[in-house]
């Protein structure tokens, strides 16, 4: 039985080392984040999400600065 989980470690191993390799040759530049930028601005949730982001800052420095129109 010893003999079967070693040879299944050892595939796994093997197929791991495959997957790994694969991984490293896919891993992004360090410039790929520009890429992303500004993937999603003309999606209404991500703009949703921002207009929401913006009214709670907001009304946080309202209530830090005493404001009473929040």
């Amino acid at each position: 039985m010893s003999t079967e989980l070693e040879q299944r470690i050892e595939a796994l191993e093997k197929r791991f080392d495959v997957i790994e390799r694969l991984l490293r040759q896919r891993e992004p530049s360090k410039a790929a984040w520009r890429d992303a930028v500004g993937l999603l601005s003309d999606d209404p949730f991500t703009k949703l999400v921002h207009q929401e982001g913006t009214r709670i800052r907001e009304e946080d420095r309202a209530m830090t600065r005493g404001d009473s129109e929040s």
